[in-house]
């Protein structure tokens, strides 16, 4: 009882003794800001890790020397790079108004990395969708090989029983049938789901580059 006192005890104090969470609420104009955080020269193709106005969790692991660098990218508006020295107190405030870019290669430029980024997220799901017809093709195909074990099972029957009556051969020719046919339209589906799933997997491993 003691030891578990001790180690309750010591658990408690290790928590009280951990450094409070601080946090940093960036705020822009306009709003709807993707925010990079530690990033010196951040993949705007990448999905952003916030999007203002927004707080941001703030841990040692992205802070050094009290301070974070927050990288801002919106479209129509100037790449803005800050480091934000954070207030002693729990929650500090960054308050920031974009400057506009009247250069319309730039603007064509940053509306393309929004696109690419868009392509790589739908592709990243059609990567992710492709599991499914691949799944249906794993589940049709053993069904389908134990169809066509069936199906020869009834053929072996049928070859190799000579003395067998005419009903006992005929329901093994109906179960034959029975079983191939079910057996044909599981390989249709197996190939159609191989053929689906092949495409969606290609596509979007095509819309991450």
């Amino acid at each position: 009882m003691k030891k578990f006192l001790l180690l309750m005890l010591a658990t408690v104090g290790t928590a009280l003794c951990q450094e409070a969470p601080r946090y940093l609420h960036v705020s822009t104009i306009p709003g709807g800001t993707d925010i990079y955080i530690n990033q010196l020269l951040p993949n705007h193709k990448d999905k952003p890790q916030a999007v203002s106005p927004e707080f941001i969790a703030v841990t040692e692991e992205n802070m050094q020397d009290g301070a974070v660098l927050i990288s801002l990218f919106k479209p129509g508006f100037a790449d803005t790079t800050i480091r934000v020295t954070l207030s002693a107190k729990d929650t500090s405030y960054f308050i920031v108004s974009l400057r506009p870019v009247y250069d319309q290669e730039l603007q064509q430029a940053q509306e393309k990395v929004v696109k690419k980024r868009y392509n790589r997220s739908f592709g990243r799901y059609m990567m992710i969708g492709s599991a499914i017809p691949f799944a249906a093709s794993a589940i049709s195909g053993i069904v389908t090989w134990n169809l066509i074990n069936k199906a020869n099972d009834e053929k072996a029957k049928i070859e190799n029983s000579p003395l067998a009556s005419d009903a006992d051969i005929q329901n093994s020719e109906d179960k034959f049938k029975n079983y191939r046919d079910k057996a044909d339209i599981g390989k249709v589906i197996f190939n159609t789901g191989v053929s689906l799933g092949a495409s969606l997997l290609a596509v979007g491993i095509i819309l991450q580059f």
